[in-house]
């Protein structure tokens, strides 16, 4: 009943028509008036602003401006560190259609295999999960009933151990 309410004394319409041009040029001017995904970050900000509204979320308690720029702030930060993400290792097509390269990944992969067998099972499995699987230390450690830093601690004992059985 309340979100009824708020939803009938804030016109949404003139919401968007007021505030669009503000919220463009924001989002314009922080991610780079050239890139072309601006326009969808401004109509998932009006889409939030408008079910906030219409579910009671915005209570009113600031004015209708000051929400849209919070929702706006946010969208923004969300946006630049998504992008600004780099993938922790990078796949070089080029060299992966080498012979050489071919030969050489699967000697290294040989003798890492081999060198995962000398260390103790429990620190292949946590290494397997970690680096292969991409699960977390906290979820590791609640499958093998630990602390996350005793599964960081396994870890980090595991790599010394392969280090020093491959020679490195």
């Amino acid at each position: 009943m309340k979100a009824d309410k708020k939803a009938t004394e804030i016109n949404l319409e003139d919401v968007f028509l007021r505030y669009w041009s503000q919220i463009s040029f924001r989002v314009r001017r922080s991610i780079g008036f050239n890139n072309p995904e601006w326009e969808d970050i401004c109509s998932n900000i009006i889409l939030n602003v408008i079910e906030s509204v219409k579910t009671g979320k915005f209570k009113g308690e600031s004015s209708i401006g000051t929400y849209i720029f919070s929702i706006t702030s946010h969208k923004i930060t969300d946006y630049i560190r998504k992008k600004s993400r780099k993938p922790k290792y990078f796949l070089d097509v080029s060299s992966s259609l080498d012979p050489a390269v071919i030969a050489e990944n699967k000697e290294q992969a040989k003798m890492t295999f081999k060198a995962l067998k000398k260390i103790k099972s429990k620190h292949a499995d946590i290494m397997y999960l970690y680096y292969y699987m991409g699960i977390s230390q906290k979820q590791i450690g609640e499958m093998f009933s630990i602390s996350a830093g005793r599964v960081s601690h396994l870890i980090n004992s595991a790599k010394k151990s392969l280090k020093k059985t491959i020679g490195k």
